[in-house]
């Protein structure tokens, strides 16, 4: 697989933003919000709700502008997942468990050259 530029990265991170999933799941963390009075400030009603949904969707905007753009590309990473479908579960997880800040490079695949 070849590694991802910068145009990509920003790619997934729009994909991930603009996924109308993303929208329903925000709605549904503001209304949680809303209903256990989490932030007091932001209030109850129409009012509440909404600054609630524009908190929680500006919140999830900014976790992946971070994890699937910025960090990426200014450390060289490549931001997609790869999953490891066969083998048992420690060959699974080791690489998982394994990527201490010394080994990013070595063990996470790093896209070097982006």
């Amino acid at each position: 697989m070849l590694p991802l530029t910068p145009r990509g990265k920003f790619r997934i991170f729009r994909q991930n933003v603009t996924d109308p999933l993303t929208f329903v799941g925000t709605a549904i963390q503001a209304g949680i919000g809303q209903a256990t009075n989490e932030f007091p400030s932001y209030g109850q009603g129409a009012a509440g709700y909404e600054k609630r949904y524009g908190a929680s969707v500006a919140d999830f905007a900014i976790g992946e502008f971070m994890s699937t753009l910025a960090f990426p590309t200014l450390l060289h990473e490549d931001p997609r997942s790869f999953r490891e479908g066969e083998g048992s579960f420690k060959r699974r997880s080791v690489p998982t468990f394994a990527c201490a800040p010394a080994s990013w490079l070595a063990a996470c695949g790093a896209s070097l050259g982006t």
